[in-house]
């Protein structure tokens, strides 16, 4: 299981010691005991008895071969790591190296290590409460690597430098702006190839590779130096949004100028349902697009950031993009800053591609004849959440969806929960980044990546399942959308696999089964009106004697269709799906058992009525079916054990009520009673239906007399089924 226990903070200050690993070897720990003769003789007892291979030092231990030279593994808590945020150590006695690692869950949370050498690996743990860290090398981000896992791993290499030159170089490694809120960065340990052990230098802090400084300001939406154009408009949060309020536009093009001095800047905004994607540029520079529509309203969400630039004046710019529907807003709640707001502010051309060739966005569903897929793909419906009502999804090694287009930009929607991993972003066959998609609470329709402006040509955009995907763990598509339009491109992806294949209709989540407890009144010992006992002959009281349980006969079998129960599902717009089970009756509750099973339904809740023949149907209470957002769209079945429910008996005719027809059709089928004809028209209106002799038998016990004339009356009181 993961590490969620308590945690002891890193101290602030830690005393000042070198980068040099600890020198002393087996030997020389032990012959520093007090007794070293008798340690003397110990170990010549041990060289004759052991292979010398196993004489290997701590020291030793730690060191890998490389083409480079050796490699020294230093401890997370070594001095010369340089931390920012707010990081704790974590105790993982014989599991972790030291004994321990340390995690984050701070935004931008850094560790930064410079040093003298060829290669370095980043060794840390993966586990269900990790996510992501971007990895940079000498100020240059290289890669996002995924650290979760369904099981809780440690010691692992989870990335490296490479071969490098050999001199001074800095690795640092930054939590992702994907990692969703609690999730944590970690780090064990660093496996370095150094060229001069005596030649390490602490981190540089005057130079463009040194950590961002280690306090923001954090300046609200409403400073004077920000510049806005549109229409933007103050919305009142008190005590959620940051100082109680944010800003927001839903003006074509509406746009917020951010100019400061410093190192770094942090987009500060809400997410919600009203809310649209916006275009952020840096010094003049489009840099990504970010969508912030969410199922649910987030507040004070650190939604972007520079990531550490040059210390100098630059210009942050959000633009309302052009894919944001009528309506829809881009918000601005504050911005963090490591440095001062203020100075002059870039110019920004939102001109990408000349007027005649600038297009607009068309949405494209993931069923669209031209994506080609590799691998097993499967439909899942989503009714009213997903695009079109669904999306497709694979958890197959190496899946890949490529989808050809003409135009000048694309953007992959999709969606994220707790059963999907990362994927790698091909365009052009050039791979452009790995996205990560695992968060704690699946969001549909999520704009995920963007190819951003490009030449109005043909393009093709690929999505692989990436290898650091667990087993089990899906990669999904929804949509795309398309600055131009979908189909055939020139430029040939690169081949993953030999499967091509149109998604085909797999299973919605699996069989959704329903166990049912049904208290048949008067039949069993449940119900308003109980029937433990029979009556001896007509308008006789029903008498016990010495038996004390129930009686039930079998007169309407497990095999009749009148001891069937159907269970009827409402949607919200009152839509029904129905099933119908066999009921068996249980002498150790007095119920009726069933079982029955229905297909994949979409989530959302569910009236659910009961009916069995000869009863008043009735409602259970209503479920809340969220199997794909409690277990993520995982395949497997649910199960519903259903409350039991008690119906009404008497309802003879089949018109979920009870009235005077039904008496008439029971005082026609009266038993004969010593010989004699009881029915008060010879059975006339009882022939008229096979089924009425056997529902005129209320109680079940093989006899139509007093018991069942009784227990009618009692049931009388409720007239009419739900």
């Amino acid at each position: 299981m993961d590490d969620n226990s308590a945690v002891e903070p890193v101290a602030e200050s830690q005393s000042d010691q070198s980068f040099e690993p600890i020198k002393k070897s087996f030997w020389q720990n032990f012959l520093s005991s007090k007794s070293k003769v008798f340690g003397v003789l110990v170990i010549l007892i041990i060289v004759a008895a052991v292979p010398l291979t196993v004489l290997i030092s701590q020291q030793q231990q730690n060191v890998q071969q490389h083409a480079s030279g050796t490699s020294t593994r230093y401890d997370n808590t070594d001095s010369r790591i340089t931390y920012t945020g707010t990081w704790a150590t974590f105790a993982k006695s014989g599991i972790a190296y030291g004994n321990s690692y340390t995690r984050s869950s701070t935004a931008n949370a850094t560790a930064s290590i410079t040093f003298s050498g060829t290669k370095l690996d980043i060794i840390a743990m993966k586990g269900t409460t990790t996510c992501s860290f971007d990895a940079y090398l000498d100020g240059t981000k290289i890669a996002t690597i995924p650290t979760t896992a369904t099981t809780a791993v440690y010691q692992q290499d989870l990335w490296s430098t490479g071969d490098l030159t050999s001199g001074v170089h800095t690795v640092k490694i930054v939590r992702s702006s994907t990692c969703a809120s609690g999730k944590f960065i970690t780090l064990d340990a660093a496996d370095i190839w150094e060229t001069n052990t005596t030649n390490i230098t602490p981190t540089p802090t005057s130079t463009s590779t040194s950590p961002a400084p280690t306090q923001a300001t954090r300046y609200d939406d409403t400073n004077s130096n920000i510049t806005k154009t549109g229409t933007w408009a103050t919305f009142a949060k008190s005590g959620i949004a940051y100082n109680n309020s944010y800003t927001r536009s839903s003006t074509v093009n509406a746009s917020a100028s951010i100019p400061f001095n410093g190192t770094k800047l942090d987009i500060i905004t809400m997410k919600g349902t009203t809310t649209c994607s916006m275009d952020i540029y840096l010094d003049g520079t489009l840099k990504t697009t970010v969508n912030t529509a969410a199922t649910t309203a987030v507040y004070k969400q650190d939604l972007w950031s520079t990531g550490d630039i040059t210390n100098g004046a630059h210009t942050v710019k959000i633009v309302r993009s052009s894919s944001c529907a009528s309506g829809k807003f881009i918000t601005l709640d504050a911005v963090d800053i490591w440095g001062t707001i203020g100075g002059t502010t870039t110019t920004i051309s939102l001109t990408p591609t000349p007027t005649s060739t600038q297009l607009t966005a068309t949405k494209y569903d993931d069923t669209n004849s031209n994506i080609t897929y590799t691998g097993t793909w499967a439909k899942f419906a989503k009714a009213n959440i997903a695009y079109n009502n669904s999306y497709t999804r694979s958890s197959t090694a190496n899946a890949s969806a490529s989808i050809p287009f003409t135009g000048t930009k694309l953007d992959i929607i999709a969606m994220k929960g707790t059963t999907t991993c990362a994927f790698d972003v091909y365009l052009d066959g050039t791979k452009k980044d790995t996205i990560q998609t695992a968060v704690n609470t699946a969001v549909y329709q999520q704009d995920l990546w963007s190819t951003g402006d490009l030449s109005n040509d043909n393009h093709t955009v690929k999505i692989v399942r990436s290898s650091s995907c667990a087993s089990g763990k899906f990669i999904t598509l929804d949509a795309v959308n398309i600055w131009g339009t979908i189909g055939s491109s020139s430029v040939t992806p690169t081949p993953t696999g030999t499967d091509n294949i149109t998604p085909t209709p797999g299973g919605t989540g699996g069989g959704i089964n329903f166990n049912l407890h049904i208290g048949l009144d008067g039949v069993g010992s449940a119900g308003d009106h109980t029937s433990p006992c029979k009556s001896t002959t007509f308008l006789a009281v029903p008498t016990c004697g010495d038996n004390i349980t129930n009686i039930k006969d079998t007169t309407r079998s497990a095999d009749d269709a009148l001891m069937r129960a159907t269970i009827t599902l409402y949607d919200s717009s009152n839509n029904p799906t129905s099933a119908t089970s066999a009921l068996t009756y249980n002498s150790q509750t007095g119920l009726f058992d069933g079982a029955t099973e229905m297909g994949g339904l979409p989530d959302g809740t569910y009236s659910i009525k009961v009916s069995v023949p000869g009863f008043l149907s009735d409602y259970i209470l209503p479920i809340q079916h969220d199997l794909h957002n409690s277990t993520d769209d995982t395949a497997a079945a649910a199960t519903y054990d259903l409350n039991p429910v008690s119906l009404t008996n008497g309802d003879i005719n089949a018109d979920n009520s009870l009235s005077v027809t039904d008496y008439q059709i029971l005082m026609s089928c009266l038993s004969p009673q010593n010989g004699a004809v009881a029915s008060f028209d010879n059975y006339q209106v009882c022939n008229q239906d096979p089924n009425f002799a056997k529902l005129s038998d209320l109680n079940d016990d093989g006899v139509i007399d007093y018991s069942d004339f009784i227990l009618f009356e009692r049931e009388f009181a409720v007239q009419y089924g739900k």
